[in-house]
């Protein structure tokens, strides 16, 4: 046996004792990936909440639904291992008011992009419930939007 292929066996074995070998759904699933990307934006902008004030109670649950939703993909072996606070550079000089658009937008394009997934049988009902955690969300950050209408003056 050549060389490599021992050292190869070796490292097989090893993950194999350790537990880290698993199935990868990350290359079948490219929407998925970037939707776990946008969903980290999206929760980043709508952490950026009114200066010092807390953030209210449609924010936190949308931040609830994105989180869900990014623990549904994972679940399902779909993981980019990035850290879950990982974002990337993101306007911080927008308003409360813009996050909030941005995190809205960014919502609508991972729903766009999930209609390009196909169901995977392996599995079931992925899609669905990032459509219902996605919408939640979605209601969510429109209310918070609403509501941060009526106390700006």
């Amino acid at each position: 046996m050549t060389p490599i292929k021992t050292a190869l066996i070796a490292v097989l074995l090893s993950g194999a004792a350790t537990g880290h070998l698993r199935a990868d759904n990350t290359s079948a699933h490219p929407y998925y990936l970037q939707a776990l990307a946008d969903l980290r934006i999206a929760r980043w902008n709508i952490q950026q909440g009114p200066g010092d004030s807390k953030l209210n109670d449609d924010e936190t649950k949308a931040i609830s639904e994105i989180n869900a939703e990014i623990s549904a993909i994972k679940k399902a072996a779909i993981d980019d291992n990035t850290s879950a606070d990982n974002h990337p550079a993101a306007d911080e000089a927008l308003d409360h008011k813009g996050h909030l658009q941005c995190a809205m937008s960014l919502l609508g394009k991972i729903r766009q992009n999930l209609l390009n997934e196909l169901e995977d049988p392996s599995i079931p009902g992925l899609r669905k419930k990032s459509f219902i955690h996605l919408n939640k969300a979605s209601r969510f950050v429109g209310r918070a939007f609403i509501a941060l209408g009526r106390h700006v003056h």
